[in-house]
Parts: structure tokens; sequence; C-alpha cells
């Protein structure tokens, strides 16, 4: 879950906001198959917005959190 909440990390910071389900294929082209399901992709999503790394837009995108 940590390794795909790095990748999703990564992708997040250097592209721009998407959509839950494209965010899911990119980062699964990133991870192999074996590693890879929907559960622990929301995990790592769960991860990433409760330490503050991600947010969600009013149009439902995830995108990251700029650092001050």
């Amino acid at each position: 879950m940590y390794y795909i909440s790095a990748v999703t990390n990564h992708l997040l910071k250097i592209g721009d906001p998407r959509g839950y389900a494209d965010l899911y294929r990119q980062v699964m082209n990133y991870i192999p198959a074996s590693a890879s399901s929907e559960v622990f992709f929301t995990l790592a999503l769960d991860f990433l917005f409760l330490t503050g790394k991600i947010n969600v837009n009013d149009n439902g995108e995830i995108y990251v959190l700029k650092e001050s």
C-alpha cells in the first residue's frame, strides 16, 4: 500500500488533477499486476488524504496539496 501511495503521489505531483478512475488506470501502469488491486489503491488514497498529501476539488478530481 505504501508503494502504491508513493507512485500515486508522484503521478499527481507531475500531472494535473484527475478523477479516481483515470488515476487508478495510470497508477496500475506503473505497478506489477501481482501487487495491484483496487482495494489497495483505495487504501493508498485514504492514507494520502489522512496524512494531508492530497485533496479533492469541487469537480471530484484528486490533487496534491501544495506545501506552504
